[in-house]
């Protein structure tokens, strides 16, 4: 086996060109969740009919990988790096893995764009954002925790904001082309807002939770463990609404085109996305292990409360593609378009590669 980290990123630019100019942005070194997307090449030819459950032949983890392969993998906060090591599932690999240590969405995809990396983890947005652009990227697998991570939370002090519908007229701060909007436009949308009804700060995720109390915003998109510290430190701000689509909760393995047609990488990827499946089953089965290593050293959240994010809702999920996430991400690709923030309408479907799905079903049975 040999890992070795190739690189930390933390560049990123606006996801695309838009119809109505952005909103002024304040600037943060580090995120989570991103996007950037610049037009490189076509959609992948990995695309699904309506209807289809299968794009390409299914792939099978195969008993043996050609020598010399490499699989350079953008991971986030060695996020993907630590789920492998804490499961055991980092031995004895038939090949080599090259982590890109990206600091949030933006950096990810323009790794992609340069030809940096094979596979990497976004959330929903980044998808929508780079078919939008014509990026040769799509979805390979998909994991979800049972519980909601992300929801709406107003600056300490402030009144009359107690839901979605509360926001018209106000300030909220996102970061732009991640997670974050997703799930402010489908808030938006459950009542029967737009994003034109809002004032934007579009800012990094990371930064959100310490820039609020001071930003003269009114309210902020955050994720967890955010949100349980910001509360913390900010008594008198709430959390007025969760994000409850499953779009707003799901990450997603994804992997370039030319990954995908190269038959070596493509078996080192089977295996890995079946480390990633054993993975998650390891941390469903030990929840005080992952919740210590993860939310309590690295983000310092109290060991009960850690521990509630990792077990609620019944623990993670790995998800076949597209199954049911075709409608919410078809959803949410609509109203990136009808509020004017991607260029065209697109299938939710050519966003997501079925062809690993087998992989999942059978270690996630």
């Amino acid at each position: 086996m040999s890992i070795n980290n190739v690189g930390n990123r933390t560049d990123g630019a606006p996801p695309s060109r838009r119809r109505r100019p952005l909103p002024t942005a304040l600037f943060a070194l580090v995120t989570l969740f991103a996007l950037v997307a610049a037009a490189c090449g076509s959609s992948s030819s990995g695309s699904a009919e309506a209807g289809s459950t299968e794009t390409v032949p299914p792939v099978t983890v195969p008993a043996s990988i050609p020598a010399g392969v490499t699989l350079r993998v953008g991971d986030q906060l060695d996020f993907l790096k630590k789920l492998l090591e804490l499961s055991g599932q980092d031995q004895n690999l038939g090949y080599k893995v090259d982590y890109g240590n990206f600091l949030g969405g933006p950096a990810m995809l323009q790794g992609f764009q340069a030809g940096e990396i094979d596979t990497g983890f976004v959330a929903d947005a980044p998808l929508v954002f780079a078919q939008a652009a014509g990026q040769d990227i799509t979805g390979v697998a998909a994991w979800a925790p049972g519980k909601g991570t992300i929801g709406l939370v107003t600056a300490p002090g402030v009144q009359g904001i107690n839901g979605w519908a509360d926001l018209k007229g106000k300030t909220v701060i996102i970061q732009e082309g991640t997670v974050a909007q997703s799930t402010l436009l489908t808030g938006l949308n459950s009542a029967g807002l737009s994003y034109s009804d809002v004032k934007i700060q579009n800012l990094n995720l990371t930064q959100v939770a310490a820039a609020l109390p001071s930003s003269g915003a009114d309210a902020a998109i955050l994720t967890e463990p955010f949100i349980t510290n910001y509360l913390v430190d900010n008594p008198t701000a709430k959390l007025v609404a969760q994000g409850q689509d499953i779009t707003d909760r799901v990450q997603f393995l994804i992997a370039s085109g030319s990954a995908l047609k190269d038959e070596g990488k493509t078996a080192a990827l089977a295996d890995y996305i079946q480390r990633i499946v054993k993975g998650w089953k390891w941390v469903n089965a030990n929840p005080e292990k992952w919740a210590q290593a993860i939310l309590v050293d690295q983000y310092k959240l109290p060991q009960d409360k850690a521990l509630e994010l990792v077990r609620g809702g019944g623990g993670y999920s790995v998800l076949p593609l597209p199954g049911e996430l075709t409608g919410p991400q078809q959803t949410l690709t609509d109203l990136f378009y009808e509020n004017q923030i991607i260029p065209k309408q697109l299938s939710a479907e050519s966003q997501f590669d079925s062809r690993f799905n087998a992989i999942v079903e059978a270690w996630n049975s």
